[in-house]
């Protein structure tokens, strides 16, 4: 490792050392990722570009650049337009050694032109009013849904809770899917 000279008029000075550039680095570093993170995190919550965009604090420039900004939040990252489509039944049983328990046969079927990506399935169990009380995604093994075809489902949700009476099937592209 060789051994930089010291400046002019600081001989006792550490050798081979950058001195004040690694605090200047790491806090500019912190102020860029607190500005990413904060820019990421505005764009994660629906209608937060818009409405920061009124604060008449901020320079138009600003405000404008704000008010431009996709106001979808995280749904910005869902796919759009996917023509596919899910067709699905449902039986409660009660199970042997207690409790219930769901079955549910179906097909994803894709009406469009194009062949399509085999999204996750949703299993929503509803109680008699109709509130969601607990999801499960099901991946789906096969790859594409082919133009015009469709792809069988059969699957069973065993440890429903008591309450849930009834239950929705919907496909679930976007993050948990893609990744």
């Amino acid at each position: 490792m060789s051994s930089l000279p010291a400046p002019p008029g600081d001989e006792d000075a550490p050798r081979g050392r950058p001195r004040g550039g690694l605090v200047a680095v790491t806090a500019a570093g912190l102020v860029l990722g607190l500005g990413l993170g904060s820019a990421s995190a505005l764009l994660a919550i629906p209608g937060a570009p818009q409405k920061l965009a009124q604060d008449p604090r901020l320079s138009e420039p600003v405000r404008n650049a704000l008010a431009s900004l996709p106001g979808r939040g995280l749904r910005m990252l869902e796919p759009q337009g996917s023509p596919l489509r899910v067709e699905a039944a449902a039986v409660r049983r009660p199970v042997p050694a207690g409790g219930w328990a769901f079955e549910v046969t179906g097909e994803i079927r894709n009406p469009g032109s194009e062949a399509q990506r085999a999204p996750a399935i949703e299993l929503q169990l509803l109680g008699a009013d109709g509130r969601i009380l607990e999801r499960r995604t099901i991946p789906f093994r096969e790859g594409e849904v082919l133009a015009g075809g469709g792809l069988s489902f059969s699957t069973v949700a065993l440890n429903v809770p008591e309450e849930a009476t009834r239950l929705a099937v919907a496909l679930k592209p976007g993050l948990v899917d893609r990744f």
